[in-house]
């Protein structure tokens, strides 16, 4: 027997053929998101931590041995120093928002296995601000030094809230707030207050007591020991001191004698540059409109830049010159270092179920407006540098009608959201732009909002981007096969699960539904099919639970009202007709008959009940007849004479009866009955 070489198994016998089997590698499959995970709600100043559940992913191969990663919202890795972080071993995410951090949040955690394949899924921090932030009447700052190199700089600031607590054992951090964290070269400064002390009045007496602990007896604005120990060995305290604010204004000066920093000079507040002047809103379409960012160069900073209140004299800083900028602060720098605000034009905020809104955190304005806001608004754009002074820009939104459009489609979705959508500019802005996302188009432009109802919600939207000028079948086929798990143009298909991932848990989509206008109206009762694929003139396809799938049969419905109901009303109206028709034919033969007689003998027995006498029914009469007659009797009347005696004696033959009736199977001829009948004669009474 002879080997033959091979780099598989194989055998090889004389007189028979070899068969060679490749078993070949499973191909990986991607990890899987099994569940969306809660938002968050946090509040600004507080810390916070939250652990991602370990069976938030699942991989067929590897199971929860995945390694996670999150991103901004835009894919962009977490900047060091972000106001949160990640901590990938231990699936952590921990933070110290502060009150400039007030808004949505939206991050995106990536779960990988060990192919390399990724999943990911969304992660959505809403950061609230601290309910008693006007009631605040103290603050305590402290100022450090860093002895530990911190790669993330949220790590030196909770390290620091940790001291604190530490220092003074019975606090919870829960009772800190955090109002301020700022940096110069090596010198920190952190600001808190303590939420235990009342606001009502100024707690004098307890914040003196909180200083004795903080605050060195011997030298006025030192730490204390105990003070120095808890922040040790990451952190050296430097210095303490208190200033009192709202209630407690004025105080503090005298109770701390800190070393006094030398006065910063004098800041100039915010100039306008580039005004907005106008904006242009439509009926129906989001607006979003940023900001615009300056194009910047380095150097120093022309006269014509700085504000007209500026001494002439004053010094020329170098900094980054704003080409194209709205705003700018000669401390600050551009629009992007300011916070902007938008009111009206009193000044006056803007109420929250006002159409027009304002992101301070990205500077856009946002709003969806409705046929009632038509017209024009003035507004006023704030810019607040970090000295707390102030520019304005005014300018007016002008909200104008849509153009009118004959739509082809109508698309109908109902949700199941607890609150008010019609007046959250902030939520109609969300839905938009899914409904965008959900169609694959890469902006909100071609969304037209047609209305939005409550209870169940639902909203109307048309698709502007489609053929008005034609049934622009293949295009609806594209997008229902966006919305429909299965393509075989069924009614019953549940929706994609797409749609759960771009809606997420917020917006439950229950149904959404398409219905045929214009030129495809005449498909409401014919169903088309294209490419193998039946297009539903009113498709309404139901949402996919986790359990069940729950189906709406709208095609039953519509056979079932061709079928029975308008069969039905067809009917009722016909025999309406019908009875109708013979009521006026039987009384136009009842009006048709000869009358009798005169009016006015009609009207007297139709009122008197006399009689009407024809006048052959008169009997006939001489005039010589007397008309009461009487018997006449005879005096010498006789009875008659009686008649002779019969003569019983007869020759006559004796009397025979006929004989008997022969039966014929022709029955007789009925007497024929006659037509008329006169009435017997009249005889007056």
């Amino acid at each position: 027997m002879e080997s033959i070489p091979s780099t598989e198994r194989a055998s090889t016998i004389i007189g028979r053929t070899t068969e060679t089997v490749t078993f070949g590698m499973p191909i990986n499959q991607p990890p899987t998101l099994k569940h969306h995970m809660k938002k968050l709600a946090i509040t600004a100043g507080k810390a916070f931590r939250y652990i991602i559940p370990a069976d938030l992913f699942t991989d067929p191969e590897d199971g929860t041995n995945l390694t996670f990663t999150m991103y901004e919202a835009d894919n962009v890795p977490l900047n060091k120093n972000s106001w949160i972080q990640f901590t990938p071993s231990d699936r952590e995410v921990y933070g110290l928002p502060l009150e400039s951090h007030v808004s949505r949040w939206n991050f995106i955690v990536e779960a990988r296995d060990s192919e390399g394949a990724t999943a990911r899924g969304p992660l959505d921090i809403t950061v609230q601000q601290h309910k008693g932030r006007r009631t605040v009447n103290h603050q305590f700052l402290i100022k450090f030094k860093l002895i530990k190199n911190y790669l993330l700089t949220i790590d030196w600031q909770i390290r620091a809230l940790e001291g604190i607590v530490n220092l003074f054992r019975d606090t919870d951090m829960d009772h800190l707030t955090v109002l301020n964290v700022t940096s110069s070269g090596d010198n920190y400064e952190f600001v808190w207050t303590n939420d235990t002390l009342p606001k009502d009045t100024c707690p004098t007496d307890d914040i003196n007591r909180l200083m004795k602990i903080m605050q060195s007896e011997n030298e006025p604005g030192s730490p204390s020991s105990g003070l120095v120990r808890a922040m040790q060995p990451e952190l050296k305290a430097v210095g303490v001191s208190w200033t009192g604010v709202s209630s407690c204004a004025g105080a503090g000066a005298a109770t701390t004698a800190s070393p006094v920093a030398p006065r910063a000079p004098d800041t100039y507040p915010p100039v306008t540059r580039n005004q907005v002047d106008h904006l242009t809103a439509t009926v129906g379409h989001l607006l979003v409109y940023r900001v615009p960012e300056a194009t910047s160069r380095s150097g120093n900073i022309p006269r014509r830049y700085l504000s007209s209140s500026m001494p002439q004299h004053a010094p020329i800083q170098s900094a980054r010159i704003p080409h194209k900028d709205t705003f700018f602060d000669p401390e600050d720098g551009g629009t992007r270092n300011l916070k902007l605000s938008l009111r009206f034009s009193d000044r006056s905020e803007l109420p929250e179920n006002h159409w027009l809104q304002f992101d301070s955190r990205n500077q856009e304005f946002y709003g969806l407006p409705s046929s009632e806001d038509e017209g024009n608004m003035q507004y006023q754009l704030v810019a607040e540098d970090s000295s707390n002074k102030s520019a304005y820009d005014s300018l007016i939104v002008e909200v104008v009608k849509a153009p009118t459009i004959r739509p082809t489609v109508e698309f109908h979705m109902t949700m199941e959201y607890p609150t008010s959508l019609a007046y959250n500019a902030l939520t109609k802005r969300k839905v938009v732009e899914k409904l965008a996302a959900l169609f694959e188009q890469r902006d909100t432009s071609a969304i037209r909002i047609h209305s939005i109802t409550e209870n169940p919600t639902t909203i109307v939207w048309y698709n502007t981007s489609l053929p008005m000028d034609r049934c622009p079948n293949a295009e609806i086929a594209e997008l229902r096969r966006m919305v429909i798990m299965d393509e075989r143009g069924r009614a019953h298909g549940a929706l994609n699960p797409n749609v759960d991932v771009i809606f997420d848990k917020d917006f439950k989509v229950m149904s959404i539904r398409f219905v045929y206008l214009g030129l495809c109206a005449d498909q409401n009762t014919k169903i088309t099919k294209m490419a193998g694929t039946s297009i539903l003139p009113d498709v309404k396809v139901p949402a996919q639970s986790n359990t069940n799938t729950k189906t709406v049969n709208s095609d039953g419905y519509t056979e079932y009202l061709v079928t029975f109901i308008i069969p039905a009303i067809v009917i009722v109206c016909m025999i309406l007709v019908a009875g109708i028709i013979a009521c006026v034919l039987y009384r136009r033969r009842r009006t048709g008959k000869m009358s009798v007689g005169d009016e006015e003998e009609r009207q007297a027995f139709r009122s008197k009940g006399i009689p009407v006498i024809f006048q052959d029914e008169l009997e006939e009469r001489t005039d010589t007849e007397p008309v009461h007659k009487s018997p006449v009797i005879m005096r010498e009347e006789k009875p008659p004479l009686l008649p002779p005696a019969p003569d019983y004696r007869a020759d006559d033959a004796p009397y025979r009866p006929p004989p008997p009736f022969a039966a014929s199977r022709t029955p007789p001829r009925p007497k024929a009955t006659p037509v008329y009948r006169k009435p017997p004669p009249y005889v007056a009474p």
